[in-house]
């Protein structure tokens, strides 16, 4: 009775634990923001979310150069997922919501701080990461070397001599 007893106990402490385990495995909010070189309201919101991120362990920052042709392809399908009709850099997407544009910190910084509390609190599904896995991109470090993104050429000569 007693190991019948231990038993079920640690079974629901396991099933606790993983509960626990995905619960804050899902309480992480991926952010993704498309920019474009040379734009300012672009480097003003790379910057906030850099911070946001440095403060918050939970937050993930994805980060797409639309000028790259797999960036650009994962953009445009952004903005078809989130039925975002107007087209602009920084695109900010948290859950399934997406803001263009970056005034300033108290502003749009206010409401993108607003949005990943609630993705927090309510566990919200990120609607582009599906589309993320699929396309893969030039960020995804995993899948993809990329030479101008690592800063290593990784040029090799080889010479062969053939005796004759």
């Amino acid at each position: 009775m007693i190991a019948y007893v231990f038993r079920r106990t640690v079974a629901a402490g396991l099933a606790a634990a993983a509960l626990l385990a995905a619960t804050a495995a899902a309480a992480d909010t991926d952010v993704f923001v498309f920019w474009q070189r040379g734009c300012p309201h672009c480097r003003d919101d790379i910057r906030f979310l850099e911070r946001v991120a440095a403060a918050d362990a939970t937050v993930r920052v994805h980060y797409f150069e639309v000028r790259g042709t797999a960036n650009r392809r994962f953009y445009g399908a952004a903005l078809e997922q989130l039925r975002v009709d107007r087209l602009g850099v920084p695109l900010t997407a948290i859950g399934s919501t997406a803001l263009v544009g970056y005034r300033d910190d108290a502003s749009t910084g206010a409401a993108i701080l607003a949005l990943i509390g609630d993705c927090e609190r309510t566990l919200c599904a990120n609607a582009l990461a599906p589309l993320s896995e699929a396309l893969g991109t030039v960020e995804d470090r995993a899948r993809f070397f990329s030479f101008r993104r690592d800063g290593v050429t990784g040029r090799m000569a080889a010479s062969v001599w053939i005796r004759g």
